[in-house]
């Protein structure tokens, strides 16, 4: 299989999966839209990323792949995502926010520990309006310190261009 390098990240040769950030990344990235997967333990250690903006089409973030982001604070999963993998986001302690587009949960077996070792009841989870309720009665989502909806069509916390979070409702 050949790969590619982009900037020092490794894809594979449709560049439609992202298989390895350096740990030397630091701040903001911004996964290239032709991205449709995130590989295993692909930003393992990436420990200044600050955030990441995901693609629209992103379908899944696969196991381990935010593992040990120790600054990672905010992110934006896509409604086109429909799996998140074992430990996904696991090591995480800076994570504050994160916004699914989803407006019925995400299933996961209780014991796929996305949020192992972060601390998610001190993370705010935005969700779109009506779906709150789904989402206090969903394993992984319910255990969010602070779940909030919004209303999609009126304010995007999401930017479409950037997919990153730029603001909080009240």
């Amino acid at each position: 299989m050949a790969l590619i390098y982009i900037d020092g990240v490794m894809f594979d040769e449709q560049s439609t999966t992202l298989l390895h950030c350096p740990s030397t990344t630091t701040g903001v990235y911004k996964v290239p839209k032709t991205v449709t997967k995130i590989g295993i333990q692909a930003f393992y250690g990436c420990s200044r990323l600050l955030s990441v903006h995901l693609p629209a089409h992103l379908t899944a973030i696969n196991m381990l792949a935010f593992e040990g982001c120790w600054h990672l604070h905010s992110i934006c999963i896509p409604e086109s995502v429909t799996s998140i993998g074992y430990r996904a986001f696991a090591k995480c302690p800076e994570l504050r926010t994160i916004q699914l587009e989803h407006e019925t949960p995400l299933q996961c077996s209780t014991n796929c520990d996305i949020f192992k070792n972060t601390d998610i009841t001190k993370c705010t989870l935005i969700v779109p309006l009506g779906s709150r309720q789904a989402y206090l009665n969903s394993p992984v989502w319910r255990d969010f310190g602070n779940i909030v909806e919004i209303d999609q069509a009126k304010e995007k916390l999401c930017d479409k261009e950037k997919r990153k979070i730029v603001g909080i409702a009240k």
